[in-house]
């Protein structure tokens, strides 16, 4: 069954805008985790008051996971950016889904925080490991011979 399923996470502006994944309104930007969409073509649309509407197709494999980023862009204002859509290939079994029915993808900017990133927590537990076990070493009260000092052995 998860083969013919892929995750969809969308992200983008204004906050509070409207997200329908496959013909389906799935909540306001920003979402609180990715959609489960089937394996396929998928259009993602964000809309809201005073903005123009965004529409992106996007072709979903089995098994896959794509990010989407829409900022919309305001009515009657010169348009500063273009709406960025990517894709990369991620493991689906981690973290929060909305299911629905779509690929894989990423960008170059990210908007999410960087604590939002588990590579961040894993490097920062590698970090207070490294301290602990520094603190234990240097704490153990081991002495240790001088470099030029004889001693014997018994």
């Amino acid at each position: 069954m998860k083969a013919h399923v892929g995750r969809i996470e969308v992200l983008g502006d204004p906050v509070g805008a409207v997200v329908t994944v496959a013909g389906r309104t799935v909540g306001n930007l920003p979402l609180p985790g990715a959609v489960t969409v089937n394996e396929g073509s998928v259009d993602v649309e964000v809309t809201a008051n005073g903005y123009k509407r965004a529409v992106r197709t996007l072709t979903v494999g089995g098994a896959s996971y794509q990010r989407v980023v829409l900022r919309l862009e305001a009515v009657g204002t010169e348009p500063t950016k273009a709406p960025v859509v990517s894709s990369a290939p991620s493991d689906t079994s981690s973290g929060d889904a909305l299911n629905i029915g779509a690929t894989p993808a990423a960008t170059s900017e990210d908007p999410r925080p960087i604590t939002k990133n588990p590579w961040f927590w894993a490097g920062a537990g590698v970090v207070v490991l490294g301290a602990i076990a520094t603190a234990v070493v240097l704490s153990s009260g081991t002495e240790f011979p001088k470099v030029n000092e004889e001693r014997s052995i018994p």
